[in-house]
């Protein structure tokens, strides 16, 4: 009977396999994971845009505070929501809008506010566009949005001078939620 052994030369190529489809397999559940971080952190971005939102419709039934919020179309820069109010708050009854940012720790968020034209080319004074925009660190990884130093304030101009990226003049992130908003005090 013969003895059926492997020689050294096919163990050492089967360990160099094994080790190759190992360290791809390393390198697949590292690229994953990198995904799901990005995921988890753009649905608490998502959440914090929807919950900034949510406090602005509250405006819609107090013509104060809609007034207020009519006169941030004036403003040269969007309202500036920082975590947890911690560097500014908005004027007046917009301090309101100040919500936790405790998911998302480092981020920034902006409100735009514009006011919505008739076919005649008037200003309704019932009826404002606003779109929040969260730029957020996805974990350790690289800022999402364009307040790449989430300072929020933006730079205008291209970069290294500027934060505006795609050069549209103001502050853009995947994450933009836009509604429009009736007062209905009237």
């Amino acid at each position: 009977m013969k003895n059926r052994g492997l020689t050294l030369v096919e163990v050492m190529v089967s360990t160099l396999i094994i080790a190759l489809v190992a360290g791809a397999v390393f390198k697949l559940y590292s690229t994953l994971m990198r995904g799901v971080n990005r995921s988890y952190y753009r649905v608490l971005a998502w959440e914090q845009a929807k919950r900034e939102m949510e406090a602005l419709k509250t405006f819609q039934n107090n013509s104060a505070d809609f007034a207020a919020l009519r006169g941030l179309k004036a403003l040269p820069q969007p309202v500036r929501i920082f975590p947890n109010c911690s560097v500014a708050s908005p004027p007046g009854a917009l301090n309101r809008l100040c919500v936790s940012f405790n998911n998302l720790p480092e981020s920034s968020c902006a409100v735009y506010v514009q006011p919505m034209l008739l076919q005649s080319g008037s200003e309704a004074a019932d009826l404002l566009k606003v779109e929040v925009v969260v730029n957020y660190r996805a974990g350790t990884q690289d800022v999402v949005g364009e307040d790449r130093n989430l300072d929020g304030n933006f730079a205008p101009g291209p970069p290294p001078a500027g934060e505006d990226r795609n050069a549209d003049g103001r502050m853009s992130s995947p994450v933009s939620l836009v509604d429009l908003l009736l007062d209905r005090t009237q």
